[in-house]
């Protein structure tokens, strides 16, 4: 059985305008195997099997078996007197050449019994022994290098946030390193959520998944092996989880597995992408050059996406694009508009903006719709209904009070400082969006439009007021506790 835990990670530096000291080799994604190499990670190699047929860059991996150590590898204790041993196959690394990376280790694992043979018979696992050897690799010690002095070792799960700022260091150059120092550990490169893949052979071990209480979404048959997916509930994080077994090798199925892999790190690192355009910390200056890139990257990511639900679809015979959507919340609700407006002020082409937007459609979840009083069939509108004319009234009077008590350059001064202070305490997908209306409420005021501003700081909600307070700066509090319908 062979565990692959696949760390994606997205590289802004190509969408920024200051001086990154970005390296500019290996030149990605067609470095010169056994020649190029990533510092502190390894060599480039070429693939012994070869990558996808008609995919640029798969073919070539960076060996990065001096990025991440394990500092031990405990067997598991099974039934039945045996036990599963574990053995590290890989550590690789791979990079796009624009902005997507990712970083992949592949565990073997085995069954023995008490006399260490290999178990040859009833070698199975069930959903419960699933999540024991999920957990159980996730959480073994390893040591990212060039971590902080005297940290003691992560688990496993924690390695992608590490691994990260290890390859924002190696693809720096030196002068960078010293000169730039302070932003070496801020945002230029985020780690995206983790996927495991477990491949298994049907003749030698089986992952019976039919048990109750397990949910898993879909199952399907395909060149003699089978598919299934599930979702892992791991230190309160969903981790998803494909499987595949197989009676034989197959390059088929082996090609299914590096589609899989990818299809997820492309649609991770999109998914942050446009996170970070909605909550305003990636602020790209329209038609310059690297608004340019990034419209390219848009271009490329939709069309790779595609490509690959096509490719993968057609290996498994069932529709992966409907899975991958069933499996995952691509965009949360309330977040699209935020993306849109972003969007348009960078004024993207329009024909990529459309494939944006429906993209980003199609794999959003569908948000509620909750009618109180009189019901209206609507999908937008500003105001309906027969308490419509009232609630705009109210609005006006917020807006008229807000506009004779506030001097909009200072809240203008504050709602940036604010939005500064949401970035670094948002650890939830809600802050992302709080962050984003802040940030439209700041553009708004400083078009001169404090009614849009007032409803984007409405829409921000009572966790900005609350960092607004922690910090202290009055105007901003004030004007959101208006906007908010606090009691002053």
């Amino acid at each position: 059985m062979l565990v692959t835990i696949q760390f994606p990670f997205i590289d802004f530096r190509a969408f920024v305008s200051e001086e990154t000291h970005r390296l500019g080799i290996p030149i990605w994604p067609s470095p010169v195997p056994d020649h190029d190499f990533v510092r502190s990670f390894g060599s480039i190699r070429r693939r012994p099997k070869g990558g996808l047929t008609g995919w640029l860059g798969e073919s070539f991996i960076c060996e990065a078996n001096r990025a991440i150590t394990f500092q031990g590898l405990e067997s598991l204790k099974g039934g039945r007197n045996s036990q599963n041993n574990f053995k590290i196959v890989f550590r690789r690394l791979y990079f796009d050449g624009i902005a997507v990376g990712k970083f992949e280790i592949g565990i073997a694992t085995w069954e023995t019994s008490a006399s260490g043979l290999f178990s040859f018979l009833g070698n199975k696992l069930s959903d419960i022994k699933l999540e024991e050897l999920i957990f159980h690799i996730l959480q073994l010690p390893v040591c990212v290098q060039n971590s902080s002095k005297g940290q003691a070792n992560i688990p496993l799960w924690q390695a992608g946030k590490a691994l990260a700022k290890l390859y924002l260091v190696s693809s720096t150059k030196k002068e960078g390193i010293l000169k730039q120092q302070k932003f070496l550990s801020d945002w230029w490169i985020q780690t995206c959520e983790p996927i495991i893949l477990i491949s298994y052979r049907n003749n030698l071990e089986r992952i019976l998944t039919d048990l109750p209480k397990r949910k898993f979404n879909f199952k399907a048959t395909f060149n003699s092996a089978n598919l299934s997916h599930c979702a892992v509930l791991y230190q309160g994080k969903t981790v998803r989880t494909w499987l595949i077994g197989e009676y034989f090798p197959s390059g088929n199925v082996r090609q299914l597995r590096i589609f899989l892999l990818r299809l997820h790190s492309e649609r991770a690192c999109l998914r942050k992408v446009l996170q970070n355009i909605a909550s305003g910390r990636l602020l790209i200056k329209a038609r310059s050059q690297e608004s340019e890139v990034f419209q390219s990257y848009l271009n490329q990511a939709t069309r790779k996406i595609r490509k690959l639900n096509g490719h993968a679809s057609k290996r498994a015979e069932l529709s992966i694009e409907a899975l991958a959507r069933e499996a995952e919340d691509f965009i949360v609700p309330g977040e699209c508009d935020a993306i849109f407006e972003a969007l348009r002020a960078l004024d993207i082409r329009k024909n990529l903006f459309g494939k944006v937007k429906d993209f980003v459609s199609q794999v959003s979840i569908v948000e509620r719709q909750y009618i109180m009083g009189d019901q209206y069939n609507i999908e937008q509108a500003g105001a309906v209904g027969p308490n419509a004319y009232a609630h705009d009234m109210v609005f006006n009077q917020v807006t008229e009070q807000i506009n004779k008590l506030t001097d909009p350059i200072q809240l203008a001064t504050e709602l940036n400082t604010l939005r500064q202070a949401m970035l670094q305490e948002a650890t939830e997908a809600e802050h992302s969006i709080a962050v984003g209306n802040v940030a439209k409420a700041e553009q708004a005021i400083k078009s001169n439009n404090l009614r849009e501003a007032i409803k984007y700081l409405k829409s921000a909600g009572k966790w900005s007021l609350d960092i607004a307070s922690k910090i202290g700066v009055p105007v901003a509090i004030e004007v959101l506790k208006r906007a908010l319908g606090i009691t002053m």
